[in-house]
């Protein structure tokens, strides 16, 4: 019962089926080729991105740290400029009423008493006997801030 089929059963493939095989596995290799070594070159390229990352993140780490430390020297800075305004502001007031405190004290003086003083200081000054307490009236008479008090 050969009737089903040529009866010819053989095994071979007809010469234009094995060709179209070949052509279809050279251009599945070839595919295979572009898109391997592409895929090579992409992970190349991702690392290559990574390692810039980490160098970024690297760099600005150490670019945080020192600004930290600026900020924390220039915040020192400002609190010593602070405490040498404040003693400056408490020495200037102290110098300030020194200086009021003077002010008033040759308006005590008359003029007739620094008169006095300055014959005094003549007198003693020829002598060189002046007491310290003609020594602080001869001062508060001839200080620099005498103010129109004529001594």
């Amino acid at each position: 019962m050969m009737g089903l089929g040529n009866g010819r059963r053989s095994m071979k493939s007809p010469p234009l089926v094995l060709a179209a095989l070949v052509a279809c596995i050279i251009v599945l290799g070839f595919n295979y080729w572009i898109a391997s070594s592409r895929s090579v070159d992409l992970q190349t390229r991702i690392l290559e991105l990574e390692g810039r990352v980490r160098r970024a993140a690297a760099e600005r780490g150490a670019v945080e740290l020192k600004k930290n430390e600026f900020q924390g020297e220039l915040e020192k800075q400002r609190e010593q400029l602070d405490r040498i305004q404040s003693s400056h502001d408490s020495q200037l007031e102290s110098v300030n009423k020194i200086y009021q405190d003077e002010k008033v004290r040759p308006a005590l003086v008359s003029p007739h008493f620094c008169s006095r003083c300055q014959l005094r200081h003549q007198h003693f000054g020829l002598d060189g006997r002046m007491s310290d307490c003609m020594r602080v009236f001869v001062m508060m008479c001839n200080g620099p801030l005498d103010h129109g008090v004529a001594c």
